[in-house]
């Protein structure tokens, strides 16, 4: 009977013990024992798609120092795939392309036929890109059927790659003699590939 009696003692004695170290625990970014309010949890790919996005942390929640090594990133091929189904929404618009580099957006649009005045649809085009893009990417775009082949060649290299450089800066030259104002934005803090 002691035995018992000491046996339920000490489970409720490491019940305690365990419960008051979760507790402890629960000050990292979670609020009583809820999930961290730092994030949405996803559970479908339709919430993916219609949920909002929504993160939030405090400086006790990061590595401070890691962070200031942190440099925002986007994903490049997602990127380009929203820029051009956006831009083939437009009615001027009959056939686009977009290629992103670090730091430069390039675009090749083809006029639809009904199109009167390119240099509108350009400026539209511009402005669509930019509302897609961080405020440090230069942008360029194109209506010479030439440019889709030197995009696609680019599609395939890394920002790391050697000779990367010298084939954007070919291209930037190509598109500003094409056009030297109407379809290129450049920021006024340059940031080379």
């Amino acid at each position: 009977m002691k035995k018992a009696i000491l046996h339920s003692c000490l489970t409720i004695a490491l019940l305690i013990i365990a419960g008051c170290g979760q507790q402890q625990g629960a000050d990292n970014g979670t609020l009583k024992g809820k999930t961290p309010d730092n994030m949405n949890t996803r559970t479908s790919e339709k919430q993916q798609d219609t949920q909002y996005g929504y993160v939030r942390y405090n400086e006790k929640q990061l590595d401070m120092n890691r962070e200031e090594n942190f440099e925002p990133k986007i994903d490049r091929e997602q990127m380009a795939n929203m820029i051009t189904k956006t831009l083939l929404k437009m009615p001027s618009v009959e056939e686009a392309a977009t290629l992103i580099t670090d730091n430069h957006t390039f675009i090749a649009y083809t006029p639809s036929e009904e199109s009167e005045d390119t240099g509108n649809t350009t400026d539209q085009v511009k402005k669509t890109v930019m509302s897609f893009l961080p405020r440090w990417y230069n942008i360029y775009i194109s209506t010479e059927s030439r440019t889709y082949d030197e995009l696609q060649s680019l599609s395939n290299n890394t920002t790391t790659e050697d000779g990367t450089n010298r084939a954007v800066q070919r291209l930037i030259d190509l598109i500003k003699e094409e056009d030297p104002e109407g379809g290129i934005h450049e920021t006024e803090n340059q940031i080379t590939d």
